[in-house]
């Protein structure tokens, strides 16, 4: 995903080199500030490995500390598109068919009544509760403020519906929103009445819409093209130095499901096992050349219970134990 989210949350929150060091806790030594400072992307697990630690460090509800870092500023293409549509309604249509490009992770879906439009979230890949919450808070964080800008105001009528149980921090939530909250929702999402759908934007533009659509358009390809999946997991697999990588883990880091990640690696004429098991293969090479660690440290450092397996994956690989 993009990596100006990371490069964000580390100057807002990492305001000290014990803070900056806490949020980047766990992550792969290509996320270091220095690596990522120029980079355009950045692995998806790391992003939420990132809020893992703002979650440890600052306790819950730490998105709505600063409210400021989910404005428009934040979203790039996306925010430029949503800002130059004609209207309201055509900002969240364009976050609706958008907004898996800033975190793949999620989905938007729109649904239009007389009475409004609602804006809701679909996780589509498999997340723990605390990760939902703050994918939750950050992004209806983003669209309010996108809808605020439009407006130009505190948006009257708005409603933004949270999934869980009211918390300790419920007040901050409605301050930094400025919009009604409700909890135990059905869903994570935002509603706009009617009345404000219409509202023209200051900031239309027909020929920077046109421009950044385009660039929405070619990102949501590179996640939906089969063929661009393996090259992606490939890398990833070479960057999880430490064991091994589950599937299921897999998908999460690349922004799909794991039935969608099989399918596609299928269309692209592969597995998830091929692929680990090739990985693996080359991992196991290099530190038997080196001969610096016993077999049984060989394999747990690759990741297998018991030493035997390790052996019998080197007869089927090396045709010797």
């Amino acid at each position: 995903m993009p990596a100006g989210y990371f490069r964000l949350l580390q100057r807002s929150f990492g305001d000290s080199d014990p803070r900056r060091r806490a949020l980047l806790a766990g992550l792969e030594a290509a996320d270091t500030p220095s690596s990522v400072a120029t980079a355009a992307e950045v692995d998806v697990e790391s992003q939420l490995r990132q809020l893992d630690n703002l979650d440890a460090l600052l306790g819950e509800g730490w998105v709505f500390f600063r409210p400021e870092v989910w404005s428009h500023a934040s979203h790039g293409a996306l925010g430029v598109a949503a800002l130059t549509a004609p209207d309201l309604e055509g900002a969240m249509q364009i976050v609706a068919a958008y907004g898996r490009v800033r975190a793949p992770v999620i989905d938007f879906a729109a649904s239009r009544s007389r009475r409004g439009l609602t804006l809701a979230m679909r996780y589509v890949a498999e997340l723990s509760p605390a990760r939902q919450r703050n994918l939750a808070q950050s992004s209806l964080s983003g669209v309010v403020s996108l809808v605020a800008v439009i407006i130009g105001a505190a948006p009257p009528g708005l409603l933004v519906a949270f999934r869980d149980p009211e918390p300790t921090y419920a007040e901050d939530v409605r301050r930094a929103l400025l919009c009604a909250v409700a909890w135990n929702g059905t869903a994570d999402s935002v509603f706009i009445p009617a009345a404000l759908l219409l509202t023209p934007s200051p900031f239309a533009d027909q020929s920077l819409h046109a421009r950044a659509r385009e660039e929405l358009e070619t990102a949501l390809a590179r996640l939906e093209r089969p063929g661009d999946l393996r090259p992606r997991l490939e890398r990833l697999l070479v960057s999880h130095s430490a064991g091994r990588l589950t599937a299921s883990a897999a998908a999460r880091a690349l922004g799909v499901s794991r039935r969608t990640l099989v399918r596609r690696l299928a269309e692209a004429g592969t597995g998830y096992r091929a692929l680990l098991d090739a990985e693996l293969r080359r991992r196991a090479a290099g530190l038997l050349d080196a001969g610096e660690l016993s077999h049984a440290e060989i394999a747990e450092r690759l990741g297998y219970a018991e030493p035997t397996s390790f052996s019998r994956a080197c007869r089927r690989w090396f045709g010797r134990a």
